[in-house]
């Protein structure tokens, strides 16, 4: 260790060795540890590059290597690698779906996945820390997804403002609205117990499926309380977010265009905007439906099954 400290000493001014000092102060990852040692060399001459500097320098989380000659795959080593490097998410994503809640994203989520071969996972039945989210989205980006997108609805979740900053700007954005009132009426005293997902995340298709169900049954409320702050964590989440993205790149989508006689319309729009699978009109019987809980299904099925693919 102390040949690794007089080596960046030698190699890095104060700016660049803080950057990779705070890096290794802040990871508990052996392997990182690992490939720092074995790549010092590397590490410093790109800290020390005109491309670091220009492109990389002032992101909080400023890459490690340089992200275009690394060989990855849909490993959690790599994965996890990535994270502790700073490197930005694969950026073969379609697009990112902001969504807060209350606009109607699960069933716009279902839309994309079932009539349009679109996979996004929804944030809120995603890992809680935002390193397993990008994790989860790094593993599933290296494998053979062909139509991948990110959901987020959400914003108190650990090591958020790293997972934005590994985000690319100028990302491609559907950004979800809703009118003020409506969205209120929504939101306004919901009990948000469930969002705390009180059942084992650890499942295959032999677990008792009443456990879920269970999970999915309404509580019938005895008081309204307001909690302004998970308010501002989930509902109110556009100012925050919005300012991590190119303007430019934002189309806005309005919970009135997806809702069943426009939904069909809706999506072959988006389609070849983003340019993903259009819906088919011999297989749209899924935009007639108006359940909210049966997101929850498709999406465990279809990540258990992604799962066993990894």
């Amino acid at each position: 260790m102390q040949d690794l400290l007089e080596f960046i000493r030698n190699n890095l001014n104060q700016t660049q060795a803080q950057i990779l000092l705070k890096a290794l102060k802040n990871s508990h990852n052996e392997n990182f540890f690992s490939f720092v040692m074995k790549n010092i060399n590397i590490i410093c001459e790109w800290l020390n590059s005109h491309e670091f500097k220009e492109n990389y320098l002032n992101n909080p989380y400023p890459a490690l290597i340089n992200p275009n000659f690394i060989d990855t795959d849909s490993s959690r080593y790599c994965a996890e690698l990535a994270w502790d490097l700073n490197l930005p998410l694969p950026q073969h994503y379609k697009f990112i779906c902001i969504s807060p809640h209350g606009v109607g994203a699960a069933a716009f989520l279902r839309y994309l996945n079932e009539g349009c071969n679109v996979l996004c996972f929804p944030s809120w039945t995603s890992p809680e820390d935002a390193k397993e989210r990008y994790c989860m989205h790094y593993m599933h980006l290296n494998s053979n997804i062909k139509q991948y997108a990110i959901n987020i609805s959400e914003l108190n979740i650990p090591n958020f403002d790293k997972f934005l900053a590994l985000l690319n700007p100028n990302s491609k954005i559907i950004c979800s609205v809703r009118d003020p009132i409506s969205i209120l009426k929504h939101n306004w005293g919901r009990d948000w117990t469930k969002i705390t997902r009180n059942y084992p995340r650890d499942f295959d298709l032999t677990y008792d499926y009443r456990t879920y169900i269970k999970f999915l049954t309404h509580n019938a409320k005895t008081e309204i309380k307001v909690d302004f702050e998970e308010l501002n964590n989930s509902v109110f989440i556009l100012n925050f977010l919005l300012q991590y993205f190119n303007k430019e790149q934002i189309y806005y989508l309005d919970m009135n265009s997806i809702i069943p006689k426009n939904a069909f319309k809706t999506l072959d729009f988006l389609a070849r905007k983003f340019s993903f699978t259009p819906p088919c009109k011999k297989n749209n019987l899924f935009l007639k439906f108006k359940n909210f809980k049966v997101i929850y299904a498709t999406f465990f099925l279809s990540r258990f099954m992604l799962m066993k693919k990894i």
